[in-house]
């Protein structure tokens, strides 16, 4: 083959991007846009007593300011978290309540209360002054191990002890009758503390509206804009063929890019009420307030053996915190995103994971680089070292006693995925040899010797992948020759989807 998947290939993303060329969301020309400022909580829980906005209405330059009175007369719908997650006994779990504005009460640092649109972003900062806002704080729940304990702090009333869902995955009863007999087992409890994400790119939305047809186009940075599309119309009784959605470039994805958060439906909303364009851009500091967080996760795992550390058993539990409340996708990601990774590329019989979906007052979490998968992989990988150090044994061999050999392929998990080949140990060896593993003392006291430390580690990992069906496309051959042209109008998120799709 002279050229298709995985040859060398020039990226013919770069020279635009490179050049300045490239066509951001803040790079719309929307020709006599208004602009959006979001007014948002700086309380981490509390009983909104107070909102007044009639000074603001007031202020220079303000042509509109939305609140919970608006959301309530226009009956726009509520943010929706998609997930198909159930409890570990086949029952549903609530689904708190999630506006685009605060209503009765504030549950994060960063929640919208009030959107100001003004005809310059100065004059919508400006008018923040004026709100008149008062809250009566409630205590919080911020850990997320400590949140889901009994008594702690609630998010919501009618959610016991914070714990939202308890997903389950494996035979748990099997699992205790080998931990029950045998001859070793190792436990830890591991952190994955939360992250932000923090792209290139902060956050935008942009709408123009047409009087001529009634259609508004809609631009924003987004992995998933037909999902967007399909949610906005639905949240503010917009019908389809009103609504276009348009993404350019997108500086970083990150997992983060894929869901509908509350300032898009905010742009579109004004834009819809007072038929004129709106946009907003985000502030590198409010993005940290704003955008869905990643992991956040306390997990228990203990792992069972033999006398000569061959695996028998794992069994994990996580706490893992949904914020204050469930994003899109948030109780995906710590249950089916990742659970059938929790026995790693190892022979570990049979193994159980138990979920505890936490509710904390903090930003929503959600996918983020890798979507669960990282963080179960860490898991396993923290448990079997800790395994060769009990034992004395090098991070290489209690691995090559536990990896599934080329002879035994197709190999069964001890969840029920299949490894259909793979030759563990020859790749692990190819890898330390690339390394120079051996060499590793060597370097290691001279870096003493220059008053520094230097470590070195070991990891195996394998990828489970998916997100569901496949829609089928039919493309006939264009003529006789063979060829075919193919269109495909993938967001350009930065990692060379157009230079990907040109192999293919």
């Amino acid at each position: 083959m002279k050229f298709g998947v995985g040859s060398r290939a020039l990226r013919t993303e770069d020279q635009d991007l490179l050049r300045g060329l490239g066509r951001y969301t803040d790079d719309v020309e929307v020709t006599g846009a208004l602009r959006g400022f979001v007014f948002r909580s700086n309380v981490a829980h509390g009983t909104i007593t107070h909102l007044n906005v009639d000074a603001a209405r007031h202020s220079p330059g303000v042509v509109e300011i939305l609140t919970r009175d608006e959301l309530a007369a226009d009956k726009v719908g509520n943010l929706l978290c998609l997930t198909g997650v159930k409890n570990e006994d086949g029952s549903d779990h609530p689904r708190p309540p999630r506006t685009i504005l605060a209503t009765d009460k504030v549950r994060h640092v960063g929640e919208p209360v009030a959107f100001i649109v003004a005809e310059t972003l100065a004059q919508a900062r400006d008018a923040t002054d004026l709100i008149e806002l008062e809250i009566d704080d409630l205590p919080v729940a911020t850990d997320t191990y400590e949140a889901a304990q009994p008594g702690a702090n609630p998010v919501w009333d009618d959610i016991p002890d914070n714990v939202v869902f308890r997903y389950g995955k494996g035979d748990k009863t099997a699992v205790d009758e080998v931990f029950d007999k045998a001859d070793r087992v190792t436990s830890i409890r591991v952190v994955n503390n939360r992250l932000v994400s923090n792209p290139m790119e902060p956050r935008a939305a942009a709408v123009d509206y047409s009087p001529e047809t009634e259609r508004f186009t809609v631009f924003i940075p987004t992995q998933g804009p037909a999902m967007h599309l399909q949610m906005l119309a639905g949240m503010l009784s917009i019908p389809m063929e009103k609504l276009r959605m348009l993404t350019g470039n997108v500086g970083g994805g990150f997992g983060t890019r894929a869901f509908l958060y509350p300032e898009a439906c905010l742009t579109l909303w004004a834009a819809k009420r007072l038929k004129r364009p709106v946009r907003w851009t985000g502030e590198r500091s409010e993005i940290f307030l704003s955008d869905s967080h990643g992991r956040d996760n306390v997990t228990i795992a203990d792992l069972a053996m033999d006398k000569d550390g061959r695996f028998q058993a794992l069994r994990a539990t996580t706490y893992a915190a949904m914020g204050a409340y469930l994003a899109n996708f948030g109780p995906f990601v710590p249950t089916d995103a990742c659970a059938g990774m929790y026995t790693g590329l190892y022979k570990i019989p049979v193994c159980h994971v138990s979920v505890l979906g936490v509710m904390t007052n903090t930003v929503p979490t959600d996918a983020y680089r890798g979507a669960g998968r990282p963080e179960a992989a860490y898991i396993v990988e923290r448990l079997v070292d800790r395994v060769a150090i009990e034992m004395g044994l090098t991070p290489d061999e209690i691995r090559r006693r536990n990896f599934p050999t080329p002879a035994e392929m197709p190999h069964t998990m001890g969840l029920g995925d299949v490894i259909d080949s793979g030759e563990f140990t020859a790749c692990m060896e190819d890898a330390m040899k690339a390394a120079d593993w051996d060499g590793f003392d060597a370097r290691r006291k001279q870096a003493e010797a220059d008053g520094k430390l230097r470590g070195v580690g070991l990891a195996t990992s394998v990828e489970r992948y998916g997100g569901g069906g496949g829609i089928t496309a039919p493309r006939p051959f264009a003529d006789a020759t063979g060829t075919v042209r193919n269109h495909n109008r993938a967001p350009q998120l930065g990692p060379g989807a157009r230079t990907s799709y040109s192999q293919i």
